[in-house]
């Protein structure tokens, strides 16, 4: 885990049903503090609580505070998402509770290089999923939101599902996703100036 911070070309990190104790996930987080260059982040299925995850929340305000806009890359005229800051989140499938969700919702909400958000398969219940319904609403940036819970109320979801088909339609004026979001997701660019992407080192953890 150490050595993750010193890999200057690692753009996609995963870590996949692995068992992080405390101590693996101290030395994590030393090291995501340190890369600059992680821009798609997955830790799924690793049993992180909500201590770990307000931790997180704590790195993606640093990396949000670190981005600045002379970080922006150009690219055929528009800006696109610099591939040095987390772009794309998947923390699906962990154990983080309604405690974690209202401090994890007013993240989202103000870091504009975020696109894309998987919380899937954790403990949140219809009060702690009520608190991302608003997310999409005042991120505009956001075109992705994953998350499910139990009795999670139909006027929620229906209210998050609009937001994100809103924010994918339509991109404000000063995006920094304009020219390219993320993987997996919409790419947007003007048919007669293609956008040459950059190759991506990818470092993947399964159990």
């Amino acid at each position: 885990l150490p050595l993750i911070a010193n890999v200057g070309a690692l753009c996609t990190l995963s870590f996949v049903d692995i068992n992080l104790n405390e101590v693996c996930f101290a030395e994590l987080k030393v090291a995501l503090k340190a890369n600059h260059s992680i821009s798609d982040l997955t830790i799924s299925g690793c049993g992180l609580n909500d201590p770990q995850g307000k931790i997180l929340c704590d790195l993606i305000v640093w990396h949000g505070q670190r981005r600045t806009e002379s970080e922006r890359t150009s690219v055929s005229g528009t800006y696109a998402v610099n591939p040095t800051g987390w772009r794309t989140l998947d923390f699906s499938r962990n154990n983080f509770t309604d405690h974690l969700a209202l401090p994890l919702a007013e993240v989202l909400k103000y870091d504009a290089f975020l696109c894309g958000v998987n919380l899937e398969g954790n403990r949140f219940t219809s009060k702690g999923a009520a608190a991302f319904a608003s997310v999409p609403l005042q991120n505009k940036f956001l075109r992705s939101l994953k998350m499910s819970c139990p009795g999670m109320p139909e006027y929620y979801m229906t209210r998050l599902n609009e937001s994100i088909h809103q924010n994918s339609m339509s991109i404000p004026v000063s995006s920094p996703g304009e020219a390219k979001l993320i993987r997996n997701a919409t790419t947007l660019h003007r048919p007669d100036r293609p956008v040459d992407l950059p190759l991506e080192r990818e470092t993947n953890f399964y159990r």
